[in-house]
């Protein structure tokens, strides 16, 4: 599974390097991501997540300006867990 991720990864970067258009380069960057996502998706189901780093990912996922919707189907949570997730913590928490 992450032999598979990193052959993903590696023909995007090779592929972006070998002086593609734009255009070219993004589908080639998408691609790879959607193979990355479908990897993550089945390590999900085999490696059990600690609430405290889905917490986490929200939260960069939320700083990189990936709207709540988004972040909650990513991570498999639901979109009221995600604004939660998001609500900035008390001081005692």
């Amino acid at each position: 599974m992450l032999r598979l991720a990193a052959v993903a990864a590696g023909y995007a970067a090779g592929q972006v390097s070998d002086g593609l258009g734009p255009v070219e380069a993004q589908v080639a960057v998408r691609q790879a991501a959607q193979t990355l996502i479908e990897v993550v998706l089945e390590l999900r189901e085999l490696v059990p997540v600690e609430p405290g780093e889905v917490r986490a990912a929200a939260a960069e996922m939320a700083g990189l300006g990936i709207p709540r919707r988004e972040i909650a189907r990513r991570l498999g949570i639901t979109e009221s867990t995600a604004r939660k997730y998001l609500r900035p913590r008390s001081p005692g928490r």
